[in-house]
């Protein structure tokens, strides 16, 4: 009879506090050489101490609690496929990434950061680049879904150029080797 091994595996946790804190202290070195060595051993980390508050998180939730519930035919006419920039709702079962699989049991709001149709990223197709779309303030307030929403997003966004920044630290090509990413 094989034996089995019942493994437990927890991903390393890197506090990026110090690192936000003052990023030039020995404490924020200490950040960096956490984070190569997690990508390095594993490939990736859990990150703490990121300063997304936990309040902004929780009207996220509640925002998309508000949407979902929102009837079938109101949300399939904001669907993603059929606006610039794949923004909108993506309904349920309506993405499968491999022939013969069957389609993911999940349904979802797309948004970016907010462009213009007249914008040239935009016009040439620019993959994920176009205008947000929004339900109707007459079904959900901007301030209990858009505002939400489009806060968080910024606060994301800035720790993911943070999260690019410390990455970039741990590496040979120099400080501004993401750079590019950021316009």
């Amino acid at each position: 009879m094989p034996s089995s091994t019942k493994s437990s595996f927890y991903p390393p946790s890197v506090d990026i506090t110090p690192y936000l804190q003052d990023p030039d202290s020995a404490e924020a070195q200490r950040v960096i050489d956490d984070i190569r060595t997690a990508c390095i051993s594993t490939g990736f980390f859990q990150l703490l101490g990121h300063g997304v508050p936990s309040t902004l998180q929780q009207s996220v939730f509640d925002a998309g609690k508000r949407f979902f519930a929102l009837p079938t035919d109101v949300k399939l006419g904001m669907d993603c496929r059929r606006n610039v920039g794949f923004r909108g709702y993506d309904a349920m079962a309506s993405q499968s990434y491999e022939s013969g699989v069957l389609p993911d049991l999940k349904e979802g709001f797309m948004m970016g950061t907010d462009m213009p149709e007249n914008d040239p990223r935009v016009i040439n197709r620019r993959f994920f680049m176009g205008p947000n779309v929004w339900p109707p303030e007459s079904l959900i307030k901007n301030e209990d879904f858009r505002q939400p929403l489009e806060t968080y997003f910024e606060a994301i966004m800035k720790l993911c150029w943070t999260v690019m920044d410390l990455v970039a630290a741990t590496l040979p090509y120099g400080p501004n080797v993401f750079d590019e990413w950021k316009a």
